[in-house]
């Protein structure tokens, strides 16, 4: 059996909820450093540190780095800015 090269995207695709991080990598590239963006949980239907966990590996992907932002009052969302 022959071996085949995986990218890091198709390699996501193999760990579970692949399909949503394809999409966090597309649009964490369009994100110039010093914006950044928001994830409300409720929308998504996944638990803080897996929106935490999904963005992190997509930012790998991606090659960018973010910082989560400390919301108060606010148990819905995950902020998030792109620093470069």
């Amino acid at each position: 059996m022959p071996l085949e090269k995986l990218s890091r995207t198709q390699l996501q695709s193999y760990r579970g909820g692949g399909g949503g991080r394809n999409e966090y990598v597309d649009q964490l590239r369009l994100i110039k450093p010093g914006d950044g963006g928001k994830i409300v949980l409720s929308k998504e239907k996944v638990t803080r540190q897996t929106a935490k966990n999904r963005l992190n590996a997509a930012a790998t992907a991606a090659g960018i780095k973010i910082k989560f932002l400390r919301l108060r009052g606010n148990d819905d969302e995950v902020v998030f800015e792109v620093v470069s």
